[in-house]
Formats: structure tokens, sequence, C-alpha cells
């Protein structure tokens, strides 16, 4: 399977008005230093769904919420890894909070991880929506933070400027 690919959320949403028919979820995350973990959660995610829409996080974006330091691989990067699974179906740059986006895209389902808390804000937008909240486990044991220091990360070289 091929995802489309948006470079923000808007130009993907008249795509999902015409696939309502099934069940669409959405998700978001950094998926820095692509693993298992991410590998296992975005499966549980699509299992559960027809449409799978992702937002990864935009460079900018990881920089304000984790740091400086981050993300270790630029955004095309990690949208190429999350593309690579074959389990997406819709796929943007995430470039604000999922607050503004559900209402964007108004999925049925919307996916976290089990480590993971949302806001009293977002259960009551998720619940004004009609949107099912789905906390999926968390693969523990594997983490970008415990990869990163096991290894030196290089920097990203691609030709793509920081988003």
């Amino acid at each position: 399977m091929i995802s489309h690919f948006s470079e923000d959320v808007s130009s993907l949403s008249s795509r999902l008005d015409d696939r309502r028919t099934g069940v669409i979820g959405y998700t978001s995350g950094v998926f820095d230093l692509f693993h298992q973990g991410h590998l296992n959660y975005l499966t549980a995610c699509k299992l559960a769904v027809d449409v799978l829409v992702v937002g990864v996080d935009a460079d900018s974006l990881v920089r304000i919420r984790k740091g400086d330091h981050r993300p270790y691989e630029k955004y095309n990067t990690r949208v190429l890894h999350v593309q690579e699974t074959g389990l997406v179906d819709e796929l943007f740059i995430k470039t604000t909070s999922s607050d503004e986006i559900l209402p964007i895209i108004r999925p049925h389902r919307y996916f976290i991880q089990s480590n993971r808390q949302i806001s009293a804000l977002r259960s009551q937008l998720l619940k004004d929506l009609s949107v099912r909240l789905d906390v999926l486990p968390y693969t523990s044991g594997v983490s970008t933070t415990a990869i990163a220091r096991r290894i030196v990360v290089p920097p990203d070289s691609s030709q793509f400027g920081n988003r």
C-alpha cells in the first residue's frame, strides 16, 4: 500500500470525505529513529480501522516539545520510515496540536500509546466530536531515547531543510 502524503492536514481533508464509508483512525508522533515500538503501534492502529491517518511532527514542533537536540532525523526521513511500513493510508506533516487537527480530520477513532496521557481539553474535544479514544499498548524496552543513548546519531544530511 502506498500512502498519500500531504504537506499539511488541510489538503487531505477532502480525500477523507470520499472515504467516510469506512472507519477512519488518527494518530501522530515524532517517529524518530524508527524502531519496533513504532511498528507495533502503527500495526495495532491499522488493525482497528479501514483508513489510518498519521501526522508526523514537523522538526520545529519536535524542537519545541523535546528540545533543540531533537529530532535526530529530519522530517522527510521520518516520513519515509512511516510510509515504508505500508500501514498508513494518509500521511501529513503535523505543524500544530492535534486539538486543532481533530476537527478537520473528524476521525472515528483517535489512538495514543499507554505511556501517554491526554489533557482534559483533548478528552472533552474527543467527546464533543464523538471520537473514540483507543489506548494501545506501549512496547516496553524500546524507545528512541534508549536507542540514541546507545549510538552516536549523525545529523541527517538530506537535501530537505528543517520544518
